[in-house]
């Protein structure tokens, strides 16, 4: 049931803008930073990673927010969300669909951004010893870091409005921002929207700095912390937004 209900799902935004949003931001992204540094000068090694990366972490809550506004949208114009309401499936079939979906396209959408950046880092920079290996986790650590959000912004889109997600992820990017300053060393690891940026940071700082083995044993601790809370927080959420979503019975403005 599960897999029709995403295929019905993936027919539902077939037509819709939400596919090309999903290839405009996978190459658009490292074409305009290859062309930077291809007219511009070429930076060392460690940013040429973290600019890259942080570009993304930094743009990635703005666009949950328009993505998932737009998921509560298509639902809501199929008859006020009738179909989730009072479909014959359960709900948690439903939800898990739409969440799965969303995370599909985040994750080829980021992967192929990272694949268009690395050839192009080749190809046209003709940069030879690139570590692929770092690109892969570090665009490993933005998906994993971005289900929290996928699933605050789905939750906020449902029960608020396309509005309403759409500005909290105006506010998730400057929260991003902010956490990868001095600001954010002490409580990055407490909040979601700081996470994909500080994993892709610090991965940056573990491979490329020559620092001392006091360093990077701390960097490792506050990887490793963060990603207990990481595990944690997703999972206790994803539990609640389930709960939530049995008990949904749409927005008030619709009853």
């Amino acid at each position: 049931m599960l897999w029709r209900c995403l295929q019905a799902d993936f027919l539902k935004m077939k037509h819709t803008p939400f596919v090309w949003i999903h290839l405009l931001i996978a190459f658009m992204t490292p074409a305009l930073f290859i062309l930077y540094f291809r007219f511009g000068h070429i930076p060392n090694d460690m940013y040429l990673y973290a600019g890259f990366m942080e570009a993304i972490t930094i743009g990635l809550p703005l666009l949950i927010g328009i993505l998932c506004g737009m998921v509560a949208i298509q639902e809501e114009n199929a008859g006020k969300y009738r179909v989730l309401l009072t479909g014959t499936l359960s709900r948690t079939i439903l939800y898990l669909s739409k969440l799965a979906m969303l995370l599909i396209f985040a994750f080829l959408a980021v992967f192929c951004s990272v694949a268009v950046y690395v050839v192009g880092l080749r190809l046209v920079l003709h940069i030879s010893a690139i570590p692929y290996i770092i690109f892969l986790q570090g665009a490993t650590w933005i998906v994993a870091a971005s289900i929290i959000l996928y699933m605050i912004h789905l939750f906020v889109s449902l029960r608020f409005g396309m509005g309403a997600s759409v500005f909290l992820g105006g506010a998730g990017v400057l929260v991003s921002a902010l956490m990868l300053t001095g600001l954010g060393d002490l409580y990055w690891k407490y909040i979601p929207w700081a996470w994909g940026g500080r994993f892709v940071d610090s991965l940056a700082v573990y491979r490329f700095s020559h620092l001392g083995k006091g360093i990077q044993s701390l960097v490792r601790n506050e990887m490793e912390t963060g990603t207990v809370i990481l595990m944690i927080v997703t999972f206790a959420l994803f539990i609640s937004s389930l709960g939530w979503f049995n008990r949904w019975e749409g927005r008030k403005s619709f009853e």
